[in-house]
């Protein structure tokens, strides 16, 4: 927002990734040289944890209405993170300058703290504890796999992510020129494809780099999620020509909405895998896909991505804390991504995914409790919120109960 609001006068100090250069001298020519989001992280989590009230909201034409957690709560952005990574003596400088602010919750949506006791940022947090601030934290993105998650300190709240019941939904149609068809599921927020149109798979099939003009021109091309972001897999499938994406995932990774370049899909594992075989067992494959619509699906279960907790608890901390909402987060976006990371120029909101997305519902939650109990330590806000968790969640394989290293309380 570009005026300061006030929830009793709470305010949130949002560390986030801005996708900004640390040496003010390299910087992009679209590049800002202040705490103005270039990237759409920053704006992304800000708005999710204090976005106002009953916001109309449009993503590439199609309309709805948002709110953030804690409408109307102050924001402070310290600018933090660089194109090269986030400093630790960027993030404490931030912390140490949020408490002297008077700041009453943080959100930092940045991995790292495994050692809390020899983590300089983490011993930042328990600095701010110590001062009346509450920090939320994500928990990483590193999961399914135990022992992986992040931030854990016992003064931080950690969050990890699991899913509302709410999809983007699109159907992918695909026919070979013997007649035989296959259907699946997938997710967008990009236009459709109603025009049969070829489909090829990629080559490579990873489309880490550009493709040479007019390789895929007219064409939908399938491209295996990895190693790059996912948004610049469809930039560089564009830049062949490419009519349209289907994005799948090689592993059970959960599915995410991007603001691609090109009308693209994203399908989930094992769909992938029945994705390759038709191709392969078929010649002249055509396919469609609907634009996203809006869907609901089965909520509360843990995103595949997120970062556990396990057994060892070598520091004797049991992490996460808690989980939120962190999968096809509808929330705002800055429309000058100085790089083509960002997604298309333009557009004021996404809907995307990670514990980054998790961790600023959390705050929100914090600064609302803060306001009701201003006399409130961040331990009693934290217990709180742990000790009124909804805890019936299931694993990412939607059944499987969930336990504690999973979603916390």
């Amino acid at each position: 927002n570009d005026a300061p609001f006030t929830c009793n006068n709470k305010l949130i100090g949002a560390y986030n990734m801005l996708n900004t250069y640390k040496a003010l001298n390299a910087l992009l020519p679209g590049e800002f040289d202040s705490a103005r989001d270039d990237g759409g992280h920053g704006t992304h989590t800000a708005t999710t944890t204090a976005g106002n009230g009953g916001v109309a909201a449009s993503l590439f034409g199609v309309s709805g209405t948002v709110s953030g957690i804690a409408p109307r709560a102050q924001v402070i952005a310290y600018r933090v993170c660089a194109n090269a990574g986030c400093y630790q003596s960027d993030s404490v400088a931030a912390v140490n300058q949020a408490i002297i602010d008077g700041v009453d919750v943080i959100n930092f949506s940045i991995s790292g703290g495994e050692n809390p006791y020899s983590d300089a940022v983490e011993l930042a947090f328990a600095n701010a504890y110590d001062n009346g601030v509450f920090v939320s934290a994500s928990a990483g993105n590193s999961g399914p796999t135990p022992e992986t998650v992040a931030h854990r300190g016992p003064w931080t709240m950690t969050v990890a992510a699991s899913t509302s019941d709410r999809f983007f939904l699109s159907t992918l149609t695909l026919t070979a020129d013997n007649g035989d068809t296959l259907n699946l599921t997938g997710v967008t927020v990009t236009d459709g494809i109603q025009t049969p149109t070829p489909v090829v798979k990629a080559s490579p099939i990873n489309c880490n780099s550009a493709a040479a003009p007019n390789t895929y021109t007219g064409k939908i091309v399938i491209c295996e999620r990895g190693t790059i972001a996912r948004v610049l897999k469809g930039y560089n499938v564009l830049q062949g020509g490419a009519s349209g994406m289907i994005l799948y995932n090689p592993a059970l990774q959960g599915l995410s909405t991007d603001n691609h370049y090109l009308p693209s899909v994203h399908i989930e594992y094992p769909d992938g895998g029945t994705l390759l075989s038709f191709m392969d067992s078929h010649t002249g494959v055509m396919a469609t896909f609907t634009p996203g619509t809006a869907s609901t699906v089965q909520g509360d279960v843990m995103a595949a991505f997120s970062s556990r907790g396990g057994p060892a608890q070598s520091l004797g901390v049991s992490k996460p804390d808690i989980t939120a909402p962190g999968v096809q987060i509808l929330a705002g976006n800055t429309p000058m991504p100085a790089t083509s990371a960002g997604g298309q120029a333009g557009e004021l909101f996404q809907a995307i995914q990670g514990t980054s997305m998790s961790s600023p519902h959390i705050a929100g939650a914090a600064a609302i409790v803060a306001a009701q109990n201003p006399d409130w330590t961040p331990g009693q806000i934290k217990s709180a919120l742990m000790t009124t968790a909804y805890t019936s969640v299931v694993k990412e394989d939607g059944s499987t109960a969930a336990t504690p290293f999973d979603t916390g309380s």
